[in-house]
């Protein structure tokens, strides 16, 4: 379908303005594409084009502008918020690895070694901004960030144009979300509980045989060269893990 410049200008343009709106909305959060140390204009860019290739598609099921203000307002939030729950389904399952990141670093001695994580803008633990950054480059090298993409298109199947779906459902679905993102994020960290819980069984029994022996000196070195073993071992177990939950979470809300 191919659009003349005063259809462009007119009723195709709000169109255009309405699509923007949910692709912007989820770009914002989307892991990988709405990066804090992403240039705003780069992200702004990628949002147009993307709009205008849904354009041809999508113009035909959006409605002309309004002649009241609040109306059009009303309209272009509800597509915003449609693309901030997008983009929050991305977000979320990427801090499933800055959560584990955190059990880790915990179990490891290392809660309190901080670094700038740059996929939340925050200072973090260093071995869940590790992770994140890791679960970043992997996203992008088995093109998951395709998945999210055409899953923010076909959103609109799932969520028409300008209706909002309603608040409790809304709710209920990113509170499962929430626990699913969770869940991942201990199923990614049980070997380092598992390992915390049998050092720190095994010097305590020490202790309990040895007490003369400076157990704090001993274990911290132990716990820490233990962890590091394990992690260089465990880490592709625990990205194919992440990767196959973070590509079902998209079909699990937005297909079902």
């Amino acid at each position: 379908m191919q659009y003349s410049l005063d259809q462009l200008l007119s009723g195709n343009l709000y169109a255009l303005l309405l699509i923007f709106m949910r692709i912007g909305g989820a770009m914002m959060f989307l892991a990988g594409l709405g990066e804090s140390f992403i240039p705003a204009r780069v992200r702004l860019a990628l949002s147009m084009l993307i709009s205008l290739l849904l354009l041809p598609i999508l113009g035909s099921q959006l409605p002309e502008p309004s002649a009241q203000l609040g109306i059009v307002f009303h309209q272009l939030a509800t597509e915003l918020v449609i693309g901030f729950t997008i983009g929050l389904v991305s977000r979320l399952m990427l801090a499933a690895l800055t959560s584990a990141g955190t059990f880790i670093a915990f179990q490891m001695n290392l809660s309190n070694v901080f670094t700038h994580d740059v996929t939340m803008a925050a200072q973090g633990s260093v071995i869940a901004n590790f992770l994140s950054l890791v679960g970043l480059v992997a996203i992008f090298a088995t093109d998951l960030h395709h998945g999210a993409l055409r899953s923010l298109a076909d959103s609109y199947n799932l969520f028409p144009p300008l209706i909002l779906p309603p608040p409790g459902d809304l709710a209920d679905m990113m509170g499962k979300l929430v626990g699913y993102s969770f869940l991942v994020a201990l199923q990614i960290s049980v070997p380092f509980v598992m390992l915390g819980v049998l050092m720190q069984l095994s010097f305590g029994l020490i202790n309990r045989l040895v007490p003369s022996l400076q157990v704090f000196f001993l274990a911290t070195p132990a716990v820490v060269a233990s962890g590091f073993a394990l992690l260089a071992i465990a880490l592709p177990g625990m990205l194919a893990w992440f990767l196959r939950s973070y590509d079902n979470s998209f079909s699990f809300i937005l297909v079902r």
